[in-house]
């Protein structure tokens, strides 16, 4: 019984072939990893856990934010730090910094866009009504 036939592989089929599967493989993956999460967020639901989850969220949400500030600040103080040669006010001097660019650009950009709320809610009565025309003469014409 030969298990081997004499005959020569054809290379390029042969990577034709390979290329195809690696291709397959990885929509077999992400098929895979997308049934997975779809099980895991049906389990979260049925099992009434995505309320937990939210609470938990609710309250280490601050904290996360504050790591995200430290880490983002982290540099300045740094630079800071090498011409002041304390750690503590340097970390309090860039503090305050963040706090007052912080107050100052809501003091600048809260006025402007209370302003502009306003200017949309006066318009927007107006711009659903032209909406609203514009639909019904679609449906118009799609009917005629």
């Amino acid at each position: 019984m030969k298990l081997f036939s004499n005959k020569e592989i054809d290379k390029q089929e042969l990577n034709e072939v390979i290329t195809l599967s690696k291709r397959l493989l990885k929509l077999l993956y992400i098929v895979f990893i997308a049934f997975i999460v779809f099980l895991v967020i049906l389990l979260i639901q049925r099992l009434g856990i995505h309320k937990f989850l939210i609470n938990l969220l609710k309250v280490v949400s601050p904290l996360f934010i504050g790591f995200i500030v430290a880490w983002l600040l982290r540099p300045i103080v740094k630079k800071v730090n090498t011409k002041i040669k304390s750690k503590t006010l340097s970390a309090i001097m860039v503090f305050l910094g963040f706090v007052l660019l912080l107050v100052l650009i809501l003091y600048l950009f809260i006025p402007a866009l209370y302003e502009e709320i306003n200017e949309l809610v006066g318009v927007l009565p107006s711009l659903m009504e032209r909406i609203t025309n514009g639909i019904n003469d679609l449906f118009k014409g799609f009917s005629d």
